[in-house]
């Protein structure tokens, strides 16, 4: 039975190490980590789809934005990587606003029994027409049961929100690596957000361990009062698909369903509450 529990294992422990060595991130494109399901977060997206005149996006508490006067936001998140029933996937993130300051911490695990995955986080900013953010994370892989430190990075974020012609507005937010420990792996740049009537498009630069930038991209549309759709894009690694988003008062649920080209789908369903008076 233990031989048998090792070799069914086998595939899961090959795919998670090959998504963690340095010398094939490009293969696995921007798949992986949870984040990653979707360029723009579920409280974006609340927000966007708030039944209301368009909202600018991290208003900052704007009149009739309640997703900005929430003072919690509790993201959950379940799914397989590639389909596999070895790799199952969760997340939790919270989010505490106070005016225009915000504190987030988050917890993710990805694999079963032989081999586990975890990725702890923490986020303190300030949002407003100028975003300031320093984000922590660590990454920790464990096989039967002995752990090992995968890579710790600290990164220090700054951004910009423009109001264009009509209801067009664009974000941008560049991101400065500050240290990091471990595995080197792929480090974000920057990111762009524009939105634009019922359209939005978010596309997300890293620079690879090589030292070459990587582009992917999420376009969304609205498709009625509290509903849109995504289509996700990662050239690097081939991976696409397709995502719903369905929002009823404090309640966001999204689906996603990333396609690799070589190592099957990847399905996720995650759900964002607003708690509080808002």
């Amino acid at each position: 039975m233990r031989v048998k529990g090792w070799f069914s294992g086998l595939p899961a422990l090959c795919i998670l190490v090959l998504a963690v060595g340095p010398t094939v991130v490009p293969a696995r494109g921007a798949v992986r980590d949870w984040d990653e399901t979707w360029r723009l977060t579920a409280s974006r997206v609340a927000r966007w789809l708030e039944k209301v005149e368009t909202l600018p996006p991290d208003s900052g508490g704007a009149a009739g934005d309640r997703v900005a006067t929430w003072p919690l936001g509790i993201a959950w998140g379940q799914g397989r990587l590639f389909g596999m029933p070895q790799l199952p996937q969760t997340s939790l993130t919270v989010q505490a606003r106070q005016g225009s300051w915000v504190l987030g911490g988050r917890w993710e695990q990805l694999g079963a029994d032989l081999v586990r995955e975890r990725l702890l986080g923490a986020t303190l900013g300030r949002q407003g027409r100028w975003t300031l953010a320093a984000d922590v994370r660590q990454r920790t892989l464990a096989i039967k049961g002995e752990s090992s430190l995968v890579r710790q990075w600290f990164v220090l974020s700054l951004g910009r929100r423009l109001a264009g012609p009509g209801d067009c507005s664009l974000e941008w937010e560049g991101h400065v690596p500050l240290g990091s420990v471990g595995e080197v792996q792929p480090t974000p740049l920057l990111d762009l957000r524009v939105w634009h009537g019922t359209t939005a498009v978010a596309a997300h630069v890293d620079r690879r361990p090589g030292g070459a930038p990587a582009l992917d991209l999420d376009v969304y549309w609205k498709l009625a009062d509290g509903a849109a759709l995504d289509i996700r894009l990662d050239p690097g690694s081939g991976a696409m698909g397709p995502g719903l988003h369905l929002r009823r008062g404090r309640l966001l649920v999204r689906t996603s369903h990333l396609a690799h080209p070589r190592l099957g789908v990847t399905h996720r369903v995650g759900c964002w509450v607003g708690v509080g008076h808002g």
